[in-house]
């Protein structure tokens, strides 16, 4: 499962250099309007390293994983890592400081090749998880009507420094912004309740899930030892309050630096 960790912090972090980086999938299609591509294996793998061991730490510091599941450097890896794109904000001394993931999906993807199955049989519920199936297959048909790619997100950890900062906002809203640049998308996570993340991405502009017209109720996954909230978001549907600062985003993603592993093809797709 792709679970959002989020905890609040000081809003009087110092300042240093810090700076977004988009690490791309091997072998993606490249959305048109991102102007700086680089094709390097051995940054992508040092910034990939640097997420799983950031996101790994975190985890296991505020007890959504035991030290167990990480590996013998640190790391959590997920399968979805190289098949993900992870928007990455990189400090002072090329530190990893925080990241989030997206996992994209054609809007013409089975039910069953989605990381989201996972928590629909997280309860051991059968109609627990015939509600959560119906909710995300609704999802599928509206991504398919409106020609949006559908996108898990998920891996999202900062580093104390910026919590509560306007980088970890800019990070969430991230979200809307890279979907509005790759053509439209429509995204589901399942985000944590402790640490108000999912309170957060709420006010920003997720929604729950629904599913015969009524709301997801929140659930407890044992393997992350927390209760969940299951969210959408729309791209073309921030809330109105956070429009400005998605387009201020936006424009700042646009020119995001792109890493890409060099033995793959990128692909730029048309603008």
């Amino acid at each position: 499962m792709s679970t959002l960790h989020m905890s609040r912090g000081s809003r009087n972090a110092s300042r240093g250099r810090r700076e977004l980086v988009m690490l791309a999938p091997g072998g993606s299609r490249i959305p048109g309007p991102f102007r700086t591509i680089e094709e390097d294996s051995a940054k992508h793998y040092n910034l990939l390293n640097q997420v799983q061991r950031l996101r790994g730490r975190i985890m296991v510091e505020e007890g959504a994983l035991p030290k167990t599941g990480l590996d013998s450097l640190g790391r959590h890896r997920s399968e979805l890592d190289e098949k993900a794109w992870h928007l990455v904000i990189v400090s002072d001394g090329d530190r990893v400081t925080g990241c989030v993931r997206y996992h994209v999906h054609p809007a013409n993807v089975s039910f069953q090749r989605l990381s989201v199955r996972r928590a629909a049989a997280a309860s051991g519920c059968k109609r627990w998880a015939h509600r959560v199936q119906t909710a995300v297959e609704g999802e599928l048909a509206k991504a398919r009507r409106s020609s949006f790619s559908l996108v898990e997100i998920g891996g999202w950890v900062l580093e104390p420094e910026l919590r509560g900062t306007a980088e970890g906002i800019k990070m969430a809203l991230g979200t809307f912004a890279w979907g509005q640049i790759a053509g439209g998308c429509l995204g589901i996570t399942t985000a944590t309740v402790k640490h108000g993340s999912s309170s957060m991405l709420r006010r920003i502009g997720g929604s729950s899930l629904r599913a015969f017209g009524e709301p997801l109720p929140r659930y407890y996954d044992p393997d992350y030892n927390c209760e969940i909230d299951m969210l959408r978001f729309d791209s073309r549907s921030p809330n109105l309050a956070y429009a400005k600062l998605v387009d201020e985003v936006r424009h700042s993603l646009i020119s995001t630096p792109i890493i890409c592993p060099r033995e793959e093809q990128a692909l730029r797709s048309a603008s």
